[in-house]
């Protein structure tokens, strides 16, 4: 769950350019802003994230805290995403919206970046979407251009990620705003 969630925040990033058509191109990914926003369910999940540009080609350095300690992670988190696009100075809304299972959608589009990530996370999850009730930390998190698919999605993106739990209850909200272009 914790895994989920994680890679909800951290590849945020990657899940806001996804989409399942097309063929995945190579791109340049520069973080613009990260925040939260409000998740309105009865027990949302307390975090904090750094995403910083590594070097111009579009490497990420990541450190996040996420307090997972009420449990609210497992393989049913179910997730929605929003993208708008910047377009002639005006934000044109929803030119992209999924939703579904988290954890499939981590093991159909992130799998490597996952892997690394899950590696370097203090304590360990207990699985790929499974996580014990703590309080994680990632440092100096490096994601690399080659681990992500980012498929043909370019410009100015401001994305909403929110995480539900089975109940439907909103547990996470976050809002990224990216700029990608192809190289």
């Amino acid at each position: 769950m914790l895994k989920s969630t994680l890679k909800s925040i951290f590849l945020f990033c990657i899940i806001v350019v996804e989409s399942t058509s097309g063929e995945p191109k190579k791109s340049n990914i520069k973080m613009l802003n990260l925040q939260k926003c409000d998740a309105d369910g009865p027990a949302p999940i307390e975090w904090s994230i750094k995403a910083d540009n590594a070097d111009d080609e579009g490497h990420k350095i990541v450190d996040l805290e996420i307090d997972l300690t009420g449990g609210q992670f497992n393989d049913e988190l179910e997730y929605s995403l929003d993208i708008d696009k910047l377009s002639g100075g005006d934000w044109e809304k929803d030119v992209f919206n999924d939703e579904g299972n988290l954890c499939d959608l981590i093991k159909a589009y992130v799998p490597k970046a996952w892997e690394k990530m899950i590696g370097l996370l203090e304590p360990t999850p207990i699985s790929l979407c499974n996580a014990q009730r703590a309080i994680f930390k990632l440092k100096h998190f490096e994601v690399m251009k080659q681990d992500l698919q980012i498929p043909p999605l370019y410009g100015k993106l401001k994305a909403t990620l929110k995480l539900y739990n089975k109940n439907n209850e909103n547990l996470f909200c976050g809002l990224f705003e990216l700029e990608i272009t192809e190289e």
